[in-house]
This record gives C-alpha cells, structure tokens and sequence, in this order.
C-alpha cells in the first residue's frame, strides 16, 4: 500500500480563531521559600533533552538512529492542526527512545512576534535547560486562544517562573546571533517554503547534517507527514536504510554563537 502525502502546508496563511480555549500547561506556584519543584506540569521530565550545535532544542536519547525535524510557527493554523500528530510521534517514538525531537522556529503566519518569540525561547531555554519543552505546549495553546503577542509571553514566563527582563538583555546581548535567524536560513538551505515541514537527520550518517525525508522513494519536502510516515522513517533507520543524502542540497553547518 502506498504512504500518504503530506498535509498541506502554510505560506502566507493567517491564523483563525478557535472555538474553545485551549487547556494551558503552566500551573500556579505554591507559595513556599523551599518550593523546588518546577511552577508548572512537565510531560516530558522523563525525556532526555539536548540543544543542537546551532542551538536549536532537541528531545529524546542521543543515540537515537533518526532526529525529526519539525519547522513550524505556533500561531500558523497548520502547524495547530499537525500537533497533535507531533505529540503522538513523541509519545510512540521518542519518549521509548526510539527518535530524536528538533524543533525550529520559522516564522509565517506568526511573522514578527513569531520570530520574536522564536529566539526568546532559546534565551529562556538559557535560563532553565529542558523549559523549552513545556513551553512550547503552552505557547501552541495561547495561539490558538488568540492570545499570541507580547502581553501573552510576559505572562507565559511568569507562569514558567522565568525572568522575562533577563531574556530581553540576552536578546540584546545577542542580537548577532539570534536563534530564529539560524533557524530560517537552515530552513532555506533545505528548501523549506512554509510551515510544518519536516526534514531529518540520521545518526553517524551524512556527517549528521539535515537532509529530505524520504519514505518509500517519495520525498517529503513539504507539509505535514502523517505519523504512519513518520514510523516507516523510523523503522527504516532502524534498519539501516538510510536514504542518499544527495538528493539534498549541500547544507553546510551554520557557523555562530547561537544563544
């Protein structure tokens, strides 16, 4: 039987409202001056986490055979829609070890406040190493509430019992250097035009540089795949069947300091 194609993908698409309010991740903190527990629900506490050499985040076991790699925007209405298979994929594959995480930041129907929040995360991953996970659930549910501008994050890092001024500073100190600009050109060099799109990186294969998703002969350059893909990428690399990387442009690694 043949895999399905990807879902559409977003270019210039705006997002819309949602019916209902979405659930929220963060919790209330106890008043304690011994509280050491996190100020929020954590789903992936018992999932390794890393950032790559650029910098961008990573979930799951190192020695993981295949990474995905999702490039998305929080407020793009696809993006909400190809979630919920994300969060299957880290429950079946990545939480088990199985496949590795990357999440990039390429700004669309977002845009500014997109990229804006797209490098203050990686300042607020600075500050507590793994938050950015949590985060990232928070930060889908405010979009999709129709809450995605700077009063939202303000509240989201208080909520995380994060330092919004210290961020800002390390966005200014930083400026060079800011995680979504390294995000968007990775994403060019791999010829991603919109959002989701999913591209891959297979373990002690092609130097570990990103290169097309292929399944089955068919290339998955843009969209959504669905998670039967997904797993058929991972049962593949498992194997040893690793597609060639030439079918990719050239993508150098991206020197810098990222934050």
């Amino acid at each position: 039987s043949t895999l399905p194609v990807a879902r559409s993908f977003d270019d210039q698409a705006t997002a819309t409202p949602s019916s209902e309010k979405p659930s929220t991740t963060a919790t209330p903190r106890t008043a304690s001056a011994e509280a050491t527990e996190p100020a929020y629900d954590n789903p992936y506490a018992d999932i390794p986490f890393s950032r790559t050499e650029d910098g961008a985040p990573v979930l799951g076991n190192p020695d993981a055979p295949i990474t995905i790699i999702e490039f998305a925007d929080f407020a793009c209405p696809f993006c909400q829609n190809y979630e919920p298979t994300m969060q299957e994929f880290i429950t079946e594959y990545v939480a088990t070890g199985r496949a590795n995480y990357e999440f990039r930041n390429l700004p669309t129907a977002g845009g500014e406040m997109t990229a804006y929040i797209g490098s203050l995360n990686a300042c607020l991953e600075d500050q507590r190493p793994g938050v950015f996970w949590p985060l990232h659930d928070e930060l889908y549910a405010r979009a999709m509430a129709q809450q995605y501008d700077v009063k939202m994050i303000k509240e989201v890092t208080q909520q995380f019992d994060l330092d919004y001024l210290d961020a800002i500073t390390c966005l200014s100190d930083n400026i060079d250097h800011l995680q979504v600009d390294i995000d968007v050109e990775l994403g060019h060099l791999l010829g991603v035009q919109g959002t989701p799109a999913i591209r891959v990186r297979y373990k002690d294969h092609n130097d570990g540089l990103a290169q097309y998703l292929v399944v089955e002969g068919h290339i998955y350059d843009k969209g959504g795949p669905a998670l039967v893909v997904l797993a058929q990428a991972v049962a593949d690399a498992e194997s040893g069947k690793i597609p060639d990387p030439e079918i990719t442009p050239e993508v150098p690694l991206i020197e810098g300091d990222p934050i």
